[in-house]
């Protein structure tokens, strides 16, 4: 018997990107590496905090996610809540 409690708004639409993010095709060719914006793959917390303050490039899965969120929002103001 599996025990499952219902997934809120948000977390629902979380989890519709993140299966189209898992859907897409991946070329396992292709190396992964992570560094941090300063250039390094190891974290400095003297450096993280002399970065400068204001915008900064986003990755286009955020922009994803915030289209989603504001749809949420926009569909619950047109629809009144649940």
């Amino acid at each position: 018997m599996t025990f499952s409690l219902p997934l809120s708004t948000q977390a629902a639409s979380q989890l519709e990107v993140w299966s189209i993010i898992q859907e897409r095709q991946w070329d396992e060719k292709v190396s992964d590496v992570w560094r941090y914006s300063w250039g390094s793959a190891q974290f400095s917390s003297k450096k993280a905090y002399s970065l400068p303050l204001g915008t900064m490039e986003a990755s286009p899965h955020f922009l994803l996610v915030m289209v989603l969120k504001q749809f949420e929002q926009t569909q619950v103001f047109l629809l009144g809540p649940h």
